[in-house]
């Protein structure tokens, strides 16, 4: 029993397993800040996928820690290589599905997508239907590929840079139904920069935006167009065999799609809030500026004004969209506008007085 190939340069393979360990303890801190600052209300989508991309990323790595980063197949225990081959296709299929939960959710988010067909179907997902989505798809096949491993361990041979279950269908089935994921995720989240793009020419001009929210916004559009074309690039390359041998500069290419998605969700102003809110930072009394009142948040229901449209400041929502309803005149939270007295507080004190 041999390797297929021999372990990569040594300086590729710090480099691939200091990403995957960096990734996997950078998603772990953010799952942590997110309970420790106490935000778990709302935030289940998140720490599933979280929690995902922590156990897959440390697993793939598992080659390192036990030792084995320089070894070839016959000095590596068939429990290590059976271990890494079968949750790091598991959880390359999990992580797919646990991103597009995600970007569901983030289309939802955005008020303008709420009027185009495809929202209509994906508001009626609720978040516990889009936490089992990941576990649904993903443990058959990581009881399939033990099932499979562990009766031909010695098909599970070691790799340039990981162990790999090798003349086995399963794996191509994971493979296309991960690019399948993939190619969807990029079409939502090109539909999702489009729709923020539109907003935000749209609200060039009307309401004070600050430069952090767009630089963030684009930062997100940036991140997820990067991490799902560069995954529909490799996985696509590798089915079609034009990266034959698990070639370096595609392996690590993949490989630092988990520390993109890291970086993805650290650079967003709730994990900067939430880490304020647990180290102590934030300030207790600080007096609001008009422009973060009139810009960011919810008013009090006021009456009509002259022209007969509501006296509001728009509200922005957590992607920088402007919500419905902020301008919706029959809000359910505020009431109809029509039924809202129009009664000044001078007409009140004439009647007073007359009464007495």
């Amino acid at each position: 029993m041999e390797s297929i190939l021999e372990p990569a340069e040594t300086r590729y393979l710090w480099v691939y397993y200091i990403f995957q360990l960096v990734a996997s303890a950078g998603h772990l801190f953010l799952a942590l800040l997110t309970i420790f600052s106490r935000q778990i209300a709302g935030n289940g989508v998140m720490l599933n996928f979280y929690g995902i991309f922590s156990v897959t990323l440390f697993f793939d790595a598992i080659l390192l820690y036990t030792g084995h980063i320089y070894h070839k197949t016959d000095s590596i225990p068939s429990s290590i290589r059976i271990i890494n081959a079968s949750i790091r296709m598991s959880g390359m299929l999990a992580n797919a599905c646990t991103t597009l939960t995600v970007v569901m959710r983030v289309f939802t988010s955005v008020n303008a997508a709420l009027g185009t067909p495809l929202a209509k179907y994906l508001v009626r997902i609720t978040d516990t239907i889009l936490i089992i989505i990941p576990w649904t798809v993903s443990v058959p096949f990581l009881i399939a590929y033990l099932v499979q491993t562990i009766s031909n361990p010695e098909k599970v041979v070691r790799t340039k840079y990981f162990c790999s279950f090798e003349g086995a269908t399963i794996t191509e089935v994971t493979s296309n139904l991960t690019l399948a994921l993939m190619s969807l995720l990029l079409v939502l989240a090109v539909l999702t920069a489009v729709l923020l793009i539109r907003l935000r020419i749209s609200q060039h001009g009307l309401v004070y935006i600050n430069t952090s929210t767009d630089l963030v916004i684009g930062c997100r559009i940036l991140l997820f167009g990067l991490y799902s074309l560069t995954t529909v690039t490799i996985l696509s390359g590798t089915l079609n065999h034009r990266w034959s041998g698990f070639s370096d500069g595609p392996t690590l290419t993949f490989a630092l799609t988990g520390f993109w998605a890291f970086l993805l969700f650290f650079i967003q102003p709730d994990t900067f809030d939430a880490l304020k809110t647990c180290f102590g930072l934030r300030r207790k009394h600080r007096r609001p500026s008009f422009s973060s009142i009139t810009a960011s948040r919810p008013q009090q229901p006021m009456e009509f004004s002259p022209v007969g449209s509501p006296m509001l400041s728009p509200t922005l929502g957590e992607f920088g969209e402007l919500r419905s309803d902020d301008f919706s005149l029959n809000n359910n939270k505020m009431g109809t506008w029509s039924s809202v007295p129009r009664v000044h507080h001078r007409e009140r004190s004439i009647d007073r007085i007359k009464e007495k």
